[in-house]
């Protein structure tokens, strides 16, 4: 039976073998110190990193009594960048968006952790595999960063332990 850690160590582990992703975190990381705070998301002195959130998770039995449940669990991959116009930032960031997006397509399974990738039905644009929703400026802990958002939404069974 998958299990949802196992399944974010995956697409953390993913997000850490593509190069220029930077830092990448299982979960959203925090510190009261901005200066704490933007060492997490910091590699070789530059702003840089990612983190994994669930957002979503529905449920839905299959098969009356069948004990199998199909988990569909709805993840939001966060990253930073700092802007610098000098390293032309924003495209570097475009570059890594695209590996993400081409590490989870449609037909994934995260080493059978998971059926496959797909997009919610309320999620914009309808397809399969991870989506980019968002790529825009951001102050982020008092630096002036590009901030991408991806969309992965995973679907995996688990056996329901709920009595009849």
């Amino acid at each position: 039976m998958t299990t949802t850690t196992e399944i974010r160590d995956a697409i953390v582990a993913r997000l850490q073998s593509l190069p220029d992703v930077g830092q990448a975190h299982p979960y959203e990381r925090y510190a009261n110190d901005q200066r704490k705070l933007v060492a997490h998301y910091t590699d070789s002195g530059v702003l840089c990193g990612w983190f994994v959130s669930r957002r979503a998770v529905a449920r839905t039995e299959r098969g009356i009594g069948s004990g199998r449940v199909l988990v569909t669990t709805s993840w939001q991959l966060t990253g930073y960048r700092a802007i610098n116009d000098e390293q032309q930032s924003e495209l570097r960031l475009d570059t890594v968006i695209d590996a993400i997006l081409d590490a989870f397509p449609a037909q994934e399974t995260l080493g059978g952790l998971i059926l496959d990738t797909l997009v919610a039905d309320d999620q914009p644009l309808g397809e399969a595999g991870a989506q980019l929703l968002e790529a825009r400026p951001v102050m982020f802990a008092g630096v002036l960063a590009h901030r991408a958002v991806i969309a992965l939404t995973t679907r995996h069974w688990v056996v329901s332990h709920s009595k009849p």
